[in-house]
């Protein structure tokens, strides 16, 4: 399974379909106000605790969290099973450092539906979250650009490192930069530390997305209800 559910998705069926007829250049490449240090947290409140599936289920978001016009999507998961990296190492960004993931729920925006939003919450797989967030950020400078392929559709990914306000026990973020066939994608990528969880946020732009203040406030309200469970 993995966490980025509909960016490459996007890129991959329009190499498959044909998709539309010119190339769709993101408009809405996310801005991000800078932070001193992404790796430090916010003051700490309520210790968060170690949650089962179904507290991670309940303490997801809801529209609520979003503005006006944005809804809950059934399209969020993708199988990546098959998926190839080029470098190997590169399915790190992707796959959220070894994610065990408890669960999982995605957004678009109901009227052109060009930006989306996914947030999983995932235990990393035999590494504390602190290990996760210093590997993701190590692919980082390993990855400035890499390739997948599926199938016989190959889609090509620019990284390049962000900001984000630092939000619950250690934040990093990374943007994504999709191409393929005819299309182009952009997803920041939000990595939060909580307790012994880690919640990933994929803001995925076709055109428009989140301005950086909303995904922000987006991204600690699931904080506080992750603490809180």
């Amino acid at each position: 399974m993995r966490t980025l559910a509909l960016a490459l998705t996007a890129v991959l069926l329009a190499g498959c379909s044909g998709g539309s007829s010119g190339a769709a250049a993101p408009t809405g490449t996310p801005s991000v106000a800078p932070s001193a240090d992404q790796s430090s947290a916010s003051s700490p409140t309520v210790p968060a605790p170690r949650l089962t599936a179904a507290q991670a289920e309940r303490a997801l978001i809801g529209a609520d969290a979003l503005p006006a016009g944005w809804a809950v999507s059934a399209d969020t998961l993708d199988d990546a099973t098959h998926d190839r990296y080029d470098p190997k190492t590169c399915a790190v960004l992707a796959l959220g450092a070894g994610a065990l993931p408890l669960a999982r729920v995605g957004f678009t925006q109901s009227g052109d539906r060009s930006g989306s939003l996914v947030q999983t919450t995932y235990r990393p797989a035999g590494r504390t979250p602190a290990e996760a967030l210093a590997a993701m950020r190590s692919a980082v400078s390993d990855c400035a650009s890499y390739q997948v392929t599926r199938g016989d559709v190959v889609t090509k990914v620019k990284t390049s490192t962000t900001t984000f306000p630092a939000v619950g026990d250690g934040t990093y973020a990374v943007l994504l930069q999709y191409s393929g066939a005819m299309m182009a994608v952009s997803d920041l990528v939000v990595q939060v530390a909580v307790g012994p969880q880690l919640l990933r946020f994929d803001s995925i732009s076709l055109g428009n997305s989140l301005t950086q203040a909303d995904l922000e406030k987006a991204v600690r309200a699931a904080v506080d209800r992750v603490r809180a469970a």
